[in-house]
């Protein structure tokens, strides 16, 4: 696949990065994360990211930095992963590491606990405004952001969305309503897939517990510059 359709540069070092740029985000055979450029020796992970019982060894993505601070990948790393299992990796709401000499959280993005109204204010249907509230990372920079004019706002040539839900931290307020299911606190925020496959802005929810090919984690990488 070609690098994520940004105008920003790709880099080497997290630490040069401004907004809109990406950097090799790759799993090294030694069980740890590398930034850098060098992609020899790699094998790019899929955009619907790696299945269970395959491994993360060896594989190369992006980061694209969206924010001070904070670089989110470009596709799903892994599916058929459930949020409860990467809750029990630590992949929800992050833990410390240190990646290539720079220290942060490696964890899921923010995707709302509800649906916003043309107000901002909380929904608990679809009102086509995305999620509430509405300063979660999925609508403040991937359906929404062009990355200060580096790309064109939800974009999937950039983040990878179609098809795809990408687990978020949140358990969802009790009853928002998907289509004709109703949340309870057993489910837990999916954000992407598409309305009719042209738009990142979709919001529902899932079982914890639920692993399949069409929904997984997007790391983000969240430090202090």
């Amino acid at each position: 696949m070609p690098v994520p359709a940004t105008k920003g540069q790709l880099r080497e070092k997290v630490r040069d990065m401004e907004i809109g740029d990406y950097i090799v985000w790759s799993y090294h055979n030694n069980d740890y994360y590398e930034f850098g450029t060098n992609t020899s020796g790699y094998v790019e992970c899929p955009l619907e990211g790696i299945p269970s019982g395959q491994t993360s060894k060896g594989k190369y993505w992006y980061g694209i930095k969206v924010d001070k601070g904070l670089l989110i990948s470009d596709r799903i790393l892994r599916n058929q992963w459930s949020w409860d299992y990467l809750n029990s990796l630590k992949n929800i709401e992050g833990t410390t590491i240190t990646i290539s000499n720079v220290q942060g959280i490696v964890r899921s993005p923010t995707g709302g606990v509800a649906y916003a109204d043309v107000n901002g204010n909380t929904s608990l249907t679809d009102q086509g405004y995305g999620g509430w509230p509405s300063n979660n990372e999925w609508d403040t920079y991937i359906v929404n952001s062009s990355l200060n004019g580096t790309i064109t706002a939800g974009d999937d040539a950039v983040w990878h969305w179609n098809k795809m839900f990408s687990w978020c931290q949140e358990t969802p307020v009790n009853g928002l309503i998907y289509r004709t299911t109703t949340a309870t606190n057993t489910n837990r925020i999916r954000r992407g897939y598409g309305v009719d496959m042209t738009s990142p802005e979709r919001l529902s929810f899932g079982p914890s517990s639920q692993a399949d090919v069409s929904v997984g984690f997007r790391p983000v990488f969240e430090y202090k510059e």
